[in-house]
């Protein structure tokens, strides 16, 4: 993958890995302006070599009104394996997929089985150009008037075989009228752009038109963000009939759901999947960091007579000393013993200041980097491929993905992640700077 051809979330800038020294800081600081200046130039070049390459439409079936898979990818010479069985999952659900890449194919036709309608097309815009391309396309056919559902969705992401049929039956359902995958909580709130189904009323509508129609092209990342990832989700909020019919489906209310009801084990299985990297300011799950919350909850709250207070005791010790916790269940045993309680009132204090801990750090930042391991654990079928990169993973997130994946597809997610190593440390000159603050 190339960061050149996708748009990620601003959230992902390293703060510890990739660490300035001050003279650091202050050459990083004078150059910003420039880098800025340099990479709006390459967006404004790159804008005019794309005159000279008008889009090729391989081929095109007759469309029947079906739902439509808009694809945006960014492969060459072939598809990749995980890409060919999500395709697969997407006929098998009969839908009519419409893809638009902006490299080149060897031989495209091998895939006309499975593609109804390929375009390449200039590498200009990142996924945002793709999209354009393609409801410009689907605009001009007027398709929309007839398509009764449409899912956006482009190759950033790794697809899983397994989780993938069950996926698509519940995107493209008709329960909402907007229906992303998973949630954004940087800066606005905004679906993931790199998978939206839409549905009819919304396809239909002006502003969704207007908004393609003027939308301006750049490969600058935080105009893309900005114009792209937050923007068509304030477009789609305009355009649903009310704001409930517009969501995620694995939203932070399924995760408040489901932790709420788990058990004992269910409970450690996703503490065990919390984000282990530390490369990235966003906030992550850290079993010992909940100590502070036990004895507040539980002495203050469920304790409310001084003496009982004092015969039970504080979880000081536990809290400076910085235990080591492996579970929740271990969490749940040490604290116990500490407060010398094992009551019902007791485990209820230690249960709900973790849930509590869980859902808050779940909804920070781009949940599908935030919470990789814990999301294909709830059945998410994708994986964002730039998640090592960004440095949101390390070496043990990782793991704990590949762990729930088929040997087959463990193996092809690792090599594709592992190809990309955290830019913080890779990356030398203007572009560790530009890196470290979102630039590319």
């Amino acid at each position: 993958m190339n960061t050149k051809g996708k748009s990620d979330s601003r959230s992902l800038v390293p703060e510890k890995a990739g660490v300035f020294s001050l003279w650091q800081e202050i050459v990083a600081m004078f150059f910003h302006p420039a880098i800025i200046g340099y990479l709006s130039t390459l967006s404004l070049i790159n804008r005019f070599r794309s005159f000279a390459h008008p889009d090729m439409i391989h081929w095109e079936a007759p469309y029947s009104g079906e739902r439509i898979l808009l694809l945006a990818l960014y492969q060459r010479g072939r598809l990749r394996a995980d890409t060919v069985r999500m395709l697969e999952a997407a006929k098998a659900e009969g839908l009519y997929i419409l893809a638009t890449n902006t490299l080149k194919l060897n031989s495209p036709k091998q895939y006309e089985d499975l593609i109804d309608c390929y375009t390449e097309r200039y590498n200009f815009g990142r996924d945002f150009g793709s999209y354009k391309q393609a409801f410009t396309y689907i605009f001009a056919r007027g398709w929309q008037e007839t398509c009764p559902r449409l899912m956006m969705l482009n190759d950033s992401v790794f697809f899983s075989e397994k989780r993938m049929p069950a996926f698509l039956k519940k995107m493209m359902a008709d329960d909402f009228e907007i229906l992303g995958s998973t949630e954004n909580y940087e800066i606005n709130f905004h679906l993931g752009s790199f998978c939206i189904a839409i549905g009819a009323p919304v396809l239909q509508n002006p502003k969704f038109y207007k908004y393609w129609k003027r939308f301006k092209l750049t490969d600058l990342r935080t105009k893309v963000i900005d114009r792209g990832e937050m923007g068509l989700s304030k477009v789609l909020a305009k355009c649903a009939s009310d704001p409930t019919q517009m969501r995620a489906l694995f939203d932070s209310a399924s995760f408040a759901r489901a932790v709420r009801d788990a058990d004992p084990m269910t409970l450690d299985k996703i503490v065990s999947l919390s984000r282990k990297s530390t490369l990235t300011p966003a906030k992550r799950f850290v079993l010992a960091d909940q100590l502070d919350s036990i004895e507040d909850e539980f002495l203050h709250d469920f304790l409310s007579d001084r003496e009982t207070k004092l015969e039970h005791g504080s979880l000081e010790p536990l809290i400076k000393n910085k235990v080591l916790l492996s579970s929740y269940t271990h969490l749940e045993e040490l604290v116990s013993k500490q407060l010398m309680d094992r009551s019902n009132e007791a485990c209820e204090a230690i249960r709900s200041a973790v849930v509590a801990g869980l859902i808050d750090s779940f909804r920070q930042h781009s949940q599908i980097h935030q919470n990789a391991a814990l999301l294909v654990m709830m059945g998410l079928p994708i994986v964002k491929l730039d998640g090592l990169f960004r440095g949101i993973f390390n070496v043990m997130d990782v793991n704990l993905i590949i762990d729930q994946l088929d040997d087959a597809e463990a193996e092809e997610l690792k090599n594709i992640l592992y190809s990309r190593p955290f830019g913080g440390d890779v990356l030398i000159g203007w572009k560790r700077s530009a890196f470290l603050r979102g630039l590319i």
